[in-house]
């Protein structure tokens, strides 16, 4: 197993990829397997996801701390119904959400750090939508 540091993330709201169409031999037809399908069509092993979890006060306290987030942001970036994936390259992340949109995915918003992954899903919480952000090259 090859070790990188995900950099880059693809924030989805969960419905928005009801129809995606499955393109990978080795893995089930669900959410979680996004990053294997993603790694198998674009043959890469950089491509992750995550599970949210939470393990106790004193990880909670961490997360808040480490990025600067209130109480409310974090439960509601557990709580949205996002998902998302990772890549250690823009590059990559380019060419997954052309793949992603070709297999018929929807709404998608890109982050660079990880606490904007967060706050793009805490805001998916509160407000139903993604934000609205200025779309750079990678989302066109």
């Amino acid at each position: 197993m090859s070790k990188w540091k995900a950099r880059y993330f693809i924030v989805y709201p969960k419905k928005s990829f009801d129809n995606l169409e499955w393109k990978c031999t080795t893995h089930y037809a669900c959410l979680a397997h996004i990053p294997n399908m993603l790694q198998e069509l674009l043959n890469v092993s950089t491509v992750g996801g995550e599970i949210k979890l939470i393990w106790n006060h004193h990880h909670e306290r961490e997360m808040i701390e480490r990025f600067n987030i209130t109480y409310q942001e974090l439960d509601d970036y557990i709580k949205s119904d996002c998902g998302m994936i990772s890549f250690a390259s823009q590059v990559t992340r380019k060419r997954a959400l052309k793949e992603l949109k070709r297999l018929g995915a929807k709404d998608m918003c890109i982050a660079d750090s990880y606490k904007e992954m967060m706050l793009i899903q805490a805001h998916y919480r509160r407000n139903k939508a993604l934000p609205e952000v200025q779309l750079n090259e990678d989302m066109q």
